[in-house]
């Protein structure tokens, strides 16, 4: 741990020049070896189908209709589709990038953008790269932090690969790692970027019209709201932006009726009142339900029956047997289940480094 770049932050210098491309390689790839054979799931998200009809009953005869849609329009995902949906944009990204030189983009970010100091490796986007890994028939020339120090460093001269298994908001990738922060980097391009708050306040606007720093976006399950943002990026940067999805996932708010959409608003804000669960994407994986601002955590992890805060009913394994008796506190801590790959890749690495 203590001579790896990316797992000693005291290190962290070595992430922004270009004398350091060998050693940013090599680092990865010695964790990759050691976290390799630790990429698959050790415990799997499953609906116990004899349980549901429990959590069902739990519900007030007139909001049984109701649950039973909101429970069926969500999606999961086992480990084998994930993969093989995987394999198959992996095709499409070997024969697009075919002896060219890019750049891989880790991603990491705080809240208000990239953090060059304060950054996490053990994150969803890292272990969907290290799954893809040897299957990628051109490796990049270069792994770093993020796109404000790839374009500073490598500028158009290159493509760029961004990661992650799946965008549901897409705030974190679109508007954090691609906007907010590249966007520090782009002015040394003249006309490679606009405001997104003084274009929309003019009754008409000029999109940028060179797109000449290609992203590769690798991520298999896009929602449709990702996918809105996606496009603006077109208007308003200079990227091309070439994506790699197999799905696109509509919110909520699409799928359910207009009565079923009331409701879903009206219960889930006894519990959440600063978000709206329209917007949240019906669907999980064996290795991971993602977190109450992505998708419906509070039914499939915390098994909270939304008409009677004093009622749960856990019906997915294993957070069955993780939580079922938490506390009405504990209940609204950030919870995960199953508990992802990795996550325990930071013990592992201190074990193993």
């Amino acid at each position: 741990m203590e001579n790896n770049i990316y797992t000693n932050k005291e290190l962290y210098s070595y992430h922004f020049d270009l004398a350091n491309t060998k050693r940013r390689l090599d680092d990865f790839e010695k964790i990759y070896n050691i976290l390799k054979s630790h990429l698959e799931p050790k415990s799997k998200a499953r609906i116990e189908e004899n349980k549901i009809k429990e959590y069902v009953d739990l519900y007030k005869e007139e909001n049984k209709n109701f649950i039973k849609n909101v429970l069926h329009s969500i999606n999961h995902i086992d480990f084998d589709k994930f993969c093989s949906d995987t394999w198959e944009q992996l095709d499409k990204f070997n024969n697009n990038v075919k002896d060219k030189k890019y750049i891989y983009i880790l991603g990491v970010n705080d809240q208000n953008g990239s953090s060059n100091v304060d950054y996490n490796i053990y994150k969803s986007n890292l272990w969907m790269f290290m799954l893809i890994w040897d299957k990628l028939k051109t490796k990049p020339i270069d792994i770093l932090l993020n796109m404000k120090i790839a374009i500073q460093l490598y500028g158009d001269n290159v493509e760029y690969l961004i990661v992650d298994d799946c965008s549901y908001s897409g705030t974190q990738i679109v508007e954090q790692v691609l906007y907010t922060d590249a966007s520090e980097s782009m002015y040394k391009y003249p006309n490679s970027y606009l405001i997104k708050n003084d274009v929309y306040k003019k009754t008409m606007f000029k999109p940028v019209q060179n797109h000449n720093i290609k992203v590769h976006l690798f991520i298999p399950y896009l929602s449709y709201i990702a996918w809105s943002k996606l496009n603006e990026l077109n208007l308003v940067t200079c990227f091309d932006i070439v994506r790699y999805e197999k799905y696109i996932l509509n919110e909520f708010g699409a799928i359910l009726s207009r009565q079923d959409s009331a409701k879903l608003y009206e219960l889930y804000s006894n519990f959440y009142k600063n978000y709206n669960p329209l917007n949240l994407i019906p669907i999980f994986f064996d290795h991971k339900i993602a977190d109450g601002l992505s998708t419906v955590e509070l039914i499939l992890t915390k098994g909270q029956v939304l008409d009677n805060p004093d009622l749960r009913f856990i019906f997915v394994e294993p957070c069955d047997k993780l939580y079922s008796n938490l506390t009405k506190d504990e209940l609204y801590a950030q919870l995960y289940c199953p508990i992802p790959p990795y996550h325990s890749f930071k013990k592992i690495l201190e074990e193993n480094l």
